[in-house]
């Protein structure tokens, strides 16, 4: 009796033991899961923050891109104006010649 006594013990003090280390295992667990957790918040609210980032950058982009064709639109009146003014000034010189000849 007494050595089934002392082997349910032992047997009572090993479940104590296992469950001892299964409670620290789940602890151990969880803390993993609550910093992975937190992690993947961090992530998520890093790419949020990029995401606004390439936005603005790509607007910002548009908005050159926009403004540099109205530049260049620009530049090509003024040339056609350029042109128009030289050729009005040859054909000035060209009657003013003409009326000295």
């Amino acid at each position: 009796l007494r050595s089934s006594q002392a082997a349910a013990e032992a047997a009572a003090a090993a479940s104590r033991s296992e469950a001892a280390d299964a409670k620290a295992a789940t602890a151990e667990c969880k803390a993993r899961l609550e910093s992975a957790a937190a992690e993947a918040e961090q992530a998520r609210s890093d790419a949020n923050r990029l995401t606004a980032e390439l936005q603005r950058a790509l607007a910002d982009a548009t908005e050159a891109r926009e403004l540099a064709a109205a530049a260049a639109r620009r530049v090509a009146e003024a040339e056609k104006c350029v042109e128009e003014v030289k050729a009005g000034a040859r054909q000035r010189a060209e009657e003013s010649s003409r009326q000295r000849a």
